[in-house]
C-alpha cells in the first residue's frame, strides 16, 4: 500500500483521523508521518525532549522504562546508558551464552572470555586485573589441556 500523502513510498505507519464524524485509518510512509505529525525536520538537531523518530518523550521513557523505538537509545543516550549499565552490568549487551554440557566446552568458553577481558584491561592499563585474569587463564588452559 502506498502512502496517502506522497503516493510514492510504501506505507508503514497508520493514523486514525476523524472525518465527518467517522474514524478513518490512513496509512503513511515514515517520512511523511514524521513530517506531518511529529514535526521532525531532517536538517534540524533532534530535540532532547523527544525521540526524533517515534516522538516518545524523554519523561515517558524514564518513567515507564520502555523505549518507543531503537532510535530512542541514541536520542536519550545520556539518560539511558547509566540505567542499562546498572541493570545488566555492561554497556554492551552480549546476550545469553549457551550452556555447555561438557566440562571442556565450559572451560573453553571461560578461557575465551578471559582473553577478551585481558585485552580490554590491557587497553585500560589496569595491570592488577590483567595479572589476575592471566593467572586464571593459565590455570584454565592447563585444566583444559589435561582433559
Amino acid at each position: 500500500m502506498l502512502c496517502v500523502h506522497c503516493q510514492k513510498r510504501q506505507a508503514t505507519k497508520t493514523k486514525e483521523e476523524e472525518l465527518d464524524g467517522k474514524k478513518v485509518s490512513r496509512c503513511y510512509c515514515a517520512e511523511c508521518y514524521h513530517a506531518l505529525f511529529l514535526g521532525v525536520d531532517e536538517s534540524a538537531q533532534p530535540s532532547p525532549a523527544k525521540c526524533p523518530y517515534c516522538g516518545k518523550s524523554k519523561e515517558s521513557v524514564l518513567r515507564s522504562g520502555l523505549v518507543g523505538c531503537a532510535n530512542c537509545y541514541k536520542a536519550f543516550e545520556k539518560e539511558l546508558i547509566p540505567v542499562v549499565v546498572k541493570a545488566q552490568g555492561e554497556r554492551v549487551h552480549t546476550g545469553k551464552q549457551p550452556y555447555a554440557t561438557d566440562r571442556k566446552a565450559r572451560l573453553q568458553i571461560r578461557y575465551n572470555e578471559l582473553q577478551v577481558l585481558i585485552r580490554q584491561r590491557t587497553e585500560e592499563e589496569d595491570v592488577e586485573k590483567v595479572a589476575e585474569y592471566s593467572r586464571e587463564s593459565k590455570r584454565i588452559k592447563t585444566l583444559k589441556d589435561r582433559r
